[in-house]
């Protein structure tokens, strides 16, 4: 990738700039260090927030599998890169450990131990679901959950649009009765599947979210809860996009100073802030992202 970034400036100043590679590594480690400061008030405005979405995704590390994992909310993401995953790498980062609202994420149950509360994407659900509805035809419930799901969503939207903040304790009562009165359906129906495979795959996706309940329709009980976890898989997306045009690290340690200086300027971009005056700021000793309240 040095090689690139050498190329793209050359070709960008008319071959009036010829760096070196290590010169493009010097700078790349400059800026890494200067942003230290930078990136723990991006940590800390994660960590002030009410609500925080997390997730992972896989790059490559000399051909292996590594993993970055954001945290995010609408203006902060932090990056943190780790040859493995599960629970050792959420503890390395001390994020997840120190949170104390609610944590939005795809069914991870690693995640369920921290925060005060958990929303699941039910985007996600929906994808399973559907899976479902497209190779199950003795069953109906499938349906119907994913159009209560949405339903009540846009029901939300509508409400939010006349300054409500939530639903009345008499229409959340109802939504749930709903839920559990599908879920019993479900049970019944799901004994109809002829296939092995799939009813296995219905029974087993009825037991989450009846185990789940709580976490599936906490968007139901607040409305500043998101109905989904797409703001972190956006925010991930430019890792699969680097992987594929750029390829993988060399090193751990290259890996995190790419998290860490991606912090700064993916944050900058969610802000409305042109990156190039965020690395301008880095590069004379600013302190950028301070905590406003």
């Amino acid at each position: 990738s040095y090689n690139r970034i050498v190329s793209f400036i050359s070709a960008l100043s008319n071959n009036k700039i010829n760096l070196s590679e290590g010169s493009v590594k010097n700078f790349y480690q400059e800026f890494y260090n200067k942003s230290k400061k930078t990136t723990k008030n991006i940590e800390n405005n994660v960590l002030n927030e009410n609500v925080m979405h997390t997730d992972e995704t896989t790059t490559k590390m000399n051909g292996k599998l590594c993993y970055v994992r954001g945290y995010s909310n609408k203006k902060n993401v932090l990056y943190k890169a780790h040859k493995s995953k599960g629970n050792k790498p959420i503890e390395e980062d001390n994020i997840l450990p120190r949170y104390l609202g609610c944590i939005v994420a795809d069914h991870d149950i690693g995640v369920y131990k921290y925060g005060k509360s958990h929303q699941e994407c039910i985007v996600h659900i929906g994808r399973y679901l559907e899976e479902i509805n497209q190779n199950v035809k003795e069953t109906n419930w499938q349906r119907e959950m994913s159009s209560f799901f949405f339903r009540v969503n846009q029901t939300r939207k509508i409400a939010m649009q006349y300054k409500k903040k939530k639903f009345e304790e008499y229409e959340i009562e109802r939504y749930e009765k709903e839920y559990d009165e599908i879920l019993e359906r479900a049970k019944i129906e799901n004994r109809e599947i002829e296939s092995v495979v799939y009813k296995a795959k219905a029974e087993k996706l009825r037991r989450r979210l009846l185990k789940y309940k709580e976490s599936q329709l906490l968007y139901i009980r607040d409305y500043n809860i998101p109905f989904d976890n797409n703001l972190i898989e956006r925010d991930l997306r430019m890792i699969k996009n680097k992987t594929k045009i750029s390829g993988g690290f060399r090193t751990v340690e290259g890996a995190k100073e790419f998290a860490s200086s991606m912090s700064v300027i993916k944050t900058s971009i969610k802000r409305k802030i042109n990156p190039l005056g965020s690395i301008r700021d880095i590069f004379d000793d600013k302190e950028l992202f301070g905590y406003q309240g």
